[in-house]
């Protein structure tokens, strides 16, 4: 979520780097008043949450104001009062299809050990809008050489939720350390048989808003995300996108 101003060069950053910012919905607030008089902006969801207000209704997010950054619960009280207008965008994510390669015998790892996924910085460079850049940033989930081939067939299903991998073998190829912890998220094990699989991560978008500086952003905290009302199947293009606009 970003002031309102910053709309279409952050559209046009989604569209240049569409595997790592798969736009599901592209929300501009409304203006309300609390009980108590105070000024609040809304983010609320036509298509992919009927209703729900992406400023509310996820986990926990991370806010970043100036030089200040906290996590909190509900981020519509954290919007200074000198930002009119916010426009959210909202991405499909890669733990939409985990249920699958699970259901394949291929559960990603960090399931098996309660953990959160994977994610690390990489040395690609995104593509520039306006001013939009930084780098992409990844998920890792190991797999035996004899297993990535599935792996990719189910994944490559949902070009809306990451689609297939962006690099298999050597993180170090594109920039990744895996015996360092991860910039975000948890370690996981790695098997001697195994090898590292990564694909594009939604924080990708969170590193370019950055990049630009701007003076406030909202985020989802990593591994928080808002839970939708579309399914799965229909990010796999069973059913129809359009049946939950209004």
């Amino acid at each position: 979520m970003l002031p309102s101003k910053y709309k279409n060069d952050f559209e046009r950053f989604c569209a240049l780097n569409p595997q790592a910012c798969p736009l599901l919905e592209t929300i501009d607030s409304t203006t309300t008043t609390d009980a108590d008089g105070h000024r609040r902006l809304k983010l609320i969801s036509a298509v992919v949450a009927p209703g729900a207000d992406i400023l509310t209704d996820a986990p926990k997010y991370t806010v970043y104001n100036g030089h200040d950054k906290v996590e909190v619960l509900r981020a519509d009280v954290s919007v200074p009062e000198d930002v009119q207008g916010l426009t959210g965008f909202v991405f499909g994510c890669s733990f939409s299809w985990e249920d699958k390669l699970a259901e394949a015998g291929a559960p990603p790892r960090h399931m098996v050990q309660g953990k959160n996924v994977s994610m690390y910085r990489t040395n690609i460079p995104n593509k520039v809008a306006g001013p939009f850049g930084g780098v992409l940033v990844v998920t890792m989930r190991p797999y035996r050489l004899d297993q990535i081939p599935q792996v990719i067939q189910i994944t490559s299903q949902y070009p809306l939720a990451h689609g297939r991998p962006v690099h298999i073998g050597d993180g170090r190829a594109i920039g990744v350390d895996i015996s360092q912890p991860p910039h975000y998220g948890d370690a996981v094990e790695v098997h001697e048989d195994e090898v590292c699989v990564f694909w594009c991560c939604g924080v990708t978008s969170t590193v370019g808003a950055i990049s630009g500086g701007p003076e406030f952003l909202v985020t989802h905290s990593p591994g928080h995300m808002l839970v939708l009302d579309i399914t799965n199947d229909m990010l796999l293009g069973i059913g129809d996108f359009d049946e939950l606009r209004p």
